[in-house]
């Protein structure tokens, strides 16, 4: 495998660059602190760093059930979401890093993009299976399935724009509103 880098830029300027041993695919900050969330294309793990000076070090390491296809912290910082390329997605408490919602499993093929509600209380997942999934943190058997969001498209990417309406984008060049009742 040829060698991989993150690199950590600001206001245009290279900041460093740094060689890992593994294939980033994604990338996640966190809201309030300086930390960061990289995914392995081509294992099953996400590594988290702190910006430390000029470099990165890794802090931790969490395992998943299938290749990393998206992170993404919520926005009070209490959570990270993560989406597999075997149709899973996960959450973990970023306070000790222990899985709050492990394999969520309802997409039916890879999880390509993830989105987090302004209030931090639904997730809401989007898969090569043209599906939009609203995942619920307070009551995680309760979910929103929306079949065929983008027919015979997949779903490439997620947005809210308050705590009831998700905009999706799928690969046939549309982009859809959905206005939720969210209980």
């Amino acid at each position: 495998m040829r060698p991989s880098c993150l690199s950590v830029f600001s206001n245009d300027k290279k900041l460093f660059t740094q060689q890992v041993k593994y294939e980033p695919s994604c990338v996640s900050i966190h809201p309030g602190q300086i930390e960061i969330a990289v995914g392995d294309s081509q294992e099953q793990n996400v590594y988290i760093y702190n910006l430390e000076g000029d470099t990165l070090k890794e802090s931790d390491k969490l395992s998943c059930k299938g290749a990393i296809t998206q992170v993404a912290y919520s926005p009070d910082g209490a959570n990270l979401g993560v989406g597999d390329a075997g149709r899973y997605v996960h959450v973990f408490n970023t306070t000790d890093r222990k899985v709050v919602h492990q394999g969520w499993s309802f997409h039916t093929a890879r999880v390509n993009c993830l989105a987090w509600s302004p209030d931090s209380r639904h997730m809401a997942s989007g898969s090569l299976d043209t599906n939009i999934i609203i995942w619920s943190m307070e009551n995680p058997n309760k979910r929103i399935v929306i079949k065929g969001a983008h027919k015979m498209s997949q779903i490439t990417s997620l947005a809210w724009l308050n705590d009831n309406t998700v905009v999706s984008t799928g690969q046939d060049s549309c982009i859809k509103q959905w206005t939720l009742t969210l209980h």
